[in-house]
């Protein structure tokens, strides 16, 4: 691995699994297992898009996360910031960029309240 994308991982990410159970009423419910943390480095690719769902303001933003090469990663999981920042959904695949094995690349969105 070089030393300059070592250097950028500055970011302490937690990555949580989904877990689906239902209720005694039958409806269904997600909880959130954290699975591992890494370091990271997160760019922000897109300002916040505002929209109305559901009578609410929703507002989204797209994030790039570079970090060391894993193969742990799935779609289905979340993204936190910490220690206490938002949570990123992933929206692809891991990709390994190069296929040198060094590197995960991911394409994230925050969706949440606009402030």
């Amino acid at each position: 691995m070089n030393a300059p994308f070592a250097g950028s991982l500055r970011t302490r990410l937690r990555f949580d699994r989904p877990t689906h159970t239902r209720h005694r009423s039958g409806e269904r419910a997600v909880t959130w297992t954290p699975a591992f943390e890494a370091w990271g480095h997160v760019r922000s690719q897109t300002g916040k898009n505002e929209g109305v769902v559901a009578g609410g303001l929703l507002a989204t933003a797209s994030h790039d996360i570079e970090l060391r090469y894993r193969t742990d990663i799935t779609p289905d999981m979340a993204v936190y910031i910490l220690p206490d920042g938002p949570r990123l959904d992933i929206l692809t695949e891991p990709v390994d960029p190069d296929g040198t094995r060094e590197r995960t690349l991911l394409r994230c969105e925050y969706r949440g309240g606009a402030a």
